[in-house]
């Protein structure tokens, strides 16, 4: 039904139309990539009292299988995220489509994600389905932190000294492009993940290799990085780190001062919502 409704009709501010789209809203069966932190429980209990019908996509183990016996969610789909990406793209894809034959659910209405690291599955689910959201090209730049200082640059927008690294060998030519102090970083990284202050050249080898170490000691499980002890081949819990994002790192110039946080809702091209947080002085 949402599919049926103009864009105009549900962009207008005031208490009427907030009225009108929380009407739209029940009934509609909405996908979740990933369930996110078990925190977000709360948010799955708005949209049921709401009246939407949600559908999780996640781990077989993830703690939100049991939504649907609390009447929570009204289906929980179970996907391996350790395999390829492209087999997890398959595999959601083919149970979205399957939703329109079950009386529970119906036809997907919207497909979102809570995890950063998600947004490139969800951006690629919801454009194979031919519904609203990013573009997977756009998408899959914000999320690579070289490729969105490549697009800056080559649009004429200031950006920073930058260098991506695969290996060692590339430490002295990094250094010499991007000076110190700089930081290093993973390009896919999250929540500050992997994420270290270079002083100088001499720290920048012993740096690097600390941080590829942690890095493929990394398992993601219900959102959250987390260190494993456990071989590659022996971990039973959680996704390898770099099954999720792109772990190769680069190194980027270093800026001191104040630490600014502007997040944007864009709808068709324009900003809806904008709020800009002040995280203080950098470290």
């Amino acid at each position: 039904m949402l599919r049926r409704i103009p864009s105009e009709a549900l962009s207008h501010a005031g208490p009427e139309e907030q009225e009108l789209r929380c009407k739209l809203l029940r009934g509609a069966t909405i996908v979740f990539f990933s369930a996110g932190y078990p925190r977000k429980k709360f948010i799955y209990r708005k949209a049921a009292k709401m009246g939407v019908k949600a559908v999780i996509i996640d781990t077989p183990d993830s703690w939100a299988k049991s939504l649907v016996e609390e009447q929570v969610i009204a289906k929980f789909i179970p996907v391996d995220m350790g395999m390829d990406a492209e087999s997890v793209f398959n595999s959601a894809l083919a149970a979205i489509k399957e939703l329109s034959a079950d009386e529970a659910t119906g036809p997907a209405d919207g497909i979102c994600t809570f995890l950063e690291q998600s947004l490139e599955m969800a951006s690629r689910l919801a454009e194979a389905t031919g519904l609203p959201g990013p573009k997977p090209e756009a998408v899959d730049i914000a999320r690579n932190k070289h490729l969105t200082r490549k697009v800056m640059a080559d649009a004429g927008l200031p950006s920073i000294a930058n260098m991506l690294i695969e290996n060692e060998s590339q430490l002295e030519e990094a250094a010499r492009k991007v000076g110190f102090p700089s930081v290093l970083k993973p390009v896919g990284g999250f929540a500050s993940l992997g994420v270290q202050k270079v002083n100088n050249e001499a720290e920048l080898l012993s740096v690097y290799r600390e941080v590829v170490s942690v890095l493929r000691g990394l398992v993601v499980s219900e959102g959250s990085a987390l260190r494993s002890s456990a071989a590659p081949d022996e971990r039973t819990n959680g996704v390898d780190l770099d099954k999720v994002i792109d772990t190769t790192v680069m190194l980027e110039e270093y800026l001191d001062g104040d630490e600014v946080d502007i997040d944007i809702v864009m709808s068709n091209g324009e900003a809806r919502y904008i709020t800009v947080s002040d995280n203080g002085p950098t470290h």
